[in-house]
């Protein structure tokens, strides 16, 4: 068991090799990524402004209807809690 896990440690090693491996496959990475990033075209932003305020705008709107029938909703909990404390006593 101790000769296995002594063998494990010298595998897992960074030899000078292994680092020059390494260091290979980061940079082919980064070379890919760089040239991905040169093929992408920018696009103005003049034209997605105008949308992104409409959404902003819509999702301010949905708020205040949210907090309305939040409101409504805790009215009728109320109402609904009256009627079973109504029928409760009826019953006893």
């Amino acid at each position: 068991m101790i000769l296995q896990l002594e063998e494990d440690v010298k595998r897992n090693l960074l030899t000078p090799s292994r680092l020059r491996r390494i260091i290979a496959e980061e940079k082919k990475k980064l070379e890919s990524a760089e040239s991905v990033a040169s093929k992408t075209e920018e696009i103005p932003a003049g034209g997605y402004a105008e949308a992104l305020v409409n959404h902003i705008d819509y999702i301010k709107a949905l708020g205040i209807k949210e907090a309305k029938l939040k409101s409504q909703l805790k009215k009728l909990n109320e109402i609904e809690n009256r009627i079973k404390r109504s029928l409760s006593k009826r019953n006893r």
